[in-house]
């Protein structure tokens, strides 16, 4: 997904690629985004809660556990 953003934000830089701060992208979701259920927020929000940057974190592509609670 990309999300294009006409104001001045802050970002991170990783590996040469400018990144949205994850923080500022997650508060986007459910305001100006309507995306809040995916499994790739639900991480992040998770890390940051912990006090851990989502930004290259592995677990960021562990979805498993939200697959298997989508299907019940």
């Amino acid at each position: 997904m990309l999300d294009l953003f006409a104001e001045e934000v802050p970002f991170v830089e990783v590996a040469g690629f400018r990144v949205l701060e994850p923080s500022f992208l997650l508060a986007q979701y459910g305001h100006r985004h309507g995306s809040d259920q995916c499994f790739s927020v639900q991480i992040a929000r998770r890390l940051l809660d912990r006090g851990v940057n989502p930004v290259g974190h592995p677990e960021m592509a562990i979805y498993e556990p939200y697959l298997r609670a989508e299907t019940g």
